[in-house]
């Protein structure tokens, strides 16, 4: 049970960024087509090692919705994640597949400190706004350009539910003059077998800046 309400705290938290670099520059970002576009800002996504988001998502299913907001971030390896909804506030981080937790929920303080597997981890990262807009645009051709925003609609595999489910819809990001992402903005739906699960809206402000949370000490000593 602790198990299972740590891994649903944490479906929208933390992150794991892949690894691979492409130069390019902002002066001819509008004389690219979209691909080569999306090619420069999934380098740049994938090349971001340390950086800090916020984050405000709604998910809904039936006449259910719940919103949070997040902040996390990724340093050194480690992911740190602070998160509200009504009632409910959370700590953590993740290293490698080790999960630190305090969740605090109407005054109940409860702790975990677990190693996930690889279905709990996956189904963790699925909102976290930098892997996710990794495996948006890494799985979809179906883009266009407008200004400084990329356009993206994408198909993906839902983790963690009992049953086969699918994530489809659009994903919107925008970069600078040197196609760092700055903000994705998702608006999506869940699926299994064809009948609407939730739906899944999503706005995130992304900055590369390296980040250690004041309460990390406190939460790692307990």
């Amino acid at each position: 049970m602790k198990r299972t309400l740590a891994v649903l705290i944490l479906v929208i938290a933390a992150g794991i960024a892949g690894a691979w670099y492409l130069r390019g520059s902002g002066s001819i970002i509008h004389q690219q087509s979209p691909l080569a576009v999306k090619g420069q800002i999934l380098a740049r996504l994938g090349a971001m090692d340390c950086y800090t988001y916020t984050q405000n998502i709604t998910v809904s299913s039936g006449n259910v919705t719940v919103r949070s907001s997040v902040e996390g971030g990724l340093n050194n390896g480690t992911y740190y994640f602070h998160g509200r909804r009504s009632g409910t506030e959370w700590w953590g981080t993740i290293r490698g597949r080790h999960l630190v937790e305090r969740v605090v929920n109407a005054g109940e303080k409860k702790e975990f400190n677990i190693n996930l597997t690889e279905n709990e981890l996956s189904a963790m990262m699925m909102y976290e706004p930098v892997q996710l807009a990794i495996r948006a645009l890494g799985s979809s051709d179906k883009v266009s350009v407008s200004g400084q925003w990329l356009v993206c609609n994408f198909t993906l595999p839902e983790t963690g539910g009992g049953s086969p489910e699918t994530f489809a819809g659009t994903i919107k990001v925008k970069f600078n003059d040197h196609y760092i992402p700055t903000r994705l903005i998702v608006d999506s739906i869940v699926t299994s077998n064809g009948e609407t699960v939730k739906r899944v809206s999503f706005s995130a402000d992304i900055k590369e800046e390296c980040w250690i949370p004041e309460w990390e000490k406190i939460l790692e000593t307990g």
